[in-house]
């Protein structure tokens, strides 16, 4: 390999990859790409592994035994690459066909744009919603009738296609990489410590915020149905992890943080398909409507006990544009058929 491109190669790769990892929680993909008309490359994958975020992986094209060389016809230097090649994805969204090819798909997969990563739910019918008993033992565990609970109800049958959901909200880290590539507006208190951690869920945006972040990803919002069906799987449960509620499985009032907390941290909290914070942390933003045509959220947030943190729970925020500090998002990725 010619020695003045390792050395501007390599220089240049940890300068980029320096303000990708300022945050030792943070999970990132970098597609280094370089011409191969220019530069003749094999490629060496190197995946890192975070005990909570998920999938680090790092595609670095290295030249090839027969001898690398930097263009001198005006082409992009090795930098430059990474963010042309970054550009086109933004530009061309995420064609999900091609990754998955012609055979099953797989469990889990990374979106190469926000570099969340997600898990696959299957096709089939599930149950939404719940059935007028079950809303009668809600009262009774809430100690009151909320009319609010009664828009769970009916209990029906919706069939799905699979589709890829987030394993986890998406965090600051991920919304400060799309403030900058887009120009989108910050949130309200955005530089705040309390709300501001890395990997804690974004809060204080709404619905036009999320939609934007989701399509600069290449994915949309979830539906309510789509986002029941990650949460709860098709045995009727109220909790992601089961029937029953258990204090220490979620971020909810009986916890007693008071705020909201970094993602994937409750590990028995998970729903079937490996979802975390489906109940408790943030209420997470659907597409739909809810009682007087208003925006619906799921999953109850910090400040809900554990009737309000069910995977069944509906509710709406009373500002949709600015959002709140218990509102956040998730997002999913539509496999074509």
């Amino acid at each position: 390999m010619n020695k003045n491109f390792k050395k501007v190669a390599g220089r240049q790769m940890d300068s980029e990859m320096d303000s990708l990892t300022n945050s030792s929680q943070t999970s990132k993909i970098v597609i280094i790409h370089l011409e191969k008309e220019e530069i003749p490359c094999s490629c060496i994958k190197f995946t890192l592994l975070h005990s909570r975020a998920s999938i680090c992986s790092l595609f670095c094209f290295l030249s090839s035994p027969g001898g690398g060389r930097l263009s001198s016809k005006g082409k992009p230097n090795f930098l430059g690459s990474i963010i042309l090649q970054r550009n086109a994805t933004l530009e061309n969204g995420w064609d999900i066909s091609a990754e998955l090819g012609s055979g099953p798909p797989p469990d889990t997969i990374v979106c190469p744009i926000d570099s969340a990563e997600m898990v696959l739910v299957s096709k089939g019918q599930f149950t939404m919603g719940i059935t007028q008993e079950e809303l009668r033992h809600v009262f009774l565990r809430d100690r009151r009738v909320n009319q609010v609970f009664a828009t769970e109800i009916p209990a029906r049958s919706v069939y799905l296609e699979a589709y890829y959901i987030d394993r986890y909200p998406v965090t600051n880290y991920q919304y400060h990489t799309f403030l900058k590539e887009t120009g989108h507006r910050a949130p309200y208190l955005w530089n705040h410590p309390v709300w501001r951690k890395s990997m804690q869920p974004v809060v204080f945006v709404g619905w036009d915020d999320a939609r934007a972040y989701a399509t600069w990803a290449g994915k949309s919002l979830p539906t309510e149905a789509q986002w029941e069906k990650a949460g709860r799987g098709t045995d009727r449960r109220f909790w992601a992890w089961g029937h029953e509620f258990i204090l220490g499985r979620c971020n909810s009032r009986e916890l007693g943080l008071g705020t909201t907390s970094e993602i994937g941290l409750f590990h028995t909290g998970m729903s079937p398909y490996g979802c975390y914070d489906m109940c408790g942390n943030v209420w997470e933003m659907c597409e739909g409507q809810w009682q007087g045509g208003s925006f619906p959220m799921r999953g109850g947030c910090f400040l809900g006990s554990a009737t309000f943190v069910r995977v069944t729970c509906r509710w709406s925020p009373e500002d949709p544009i600015n959002g709140a500090p218990w509102l956040g998002f998730r997002c999913i990725k539509k496999i074509p058929t």
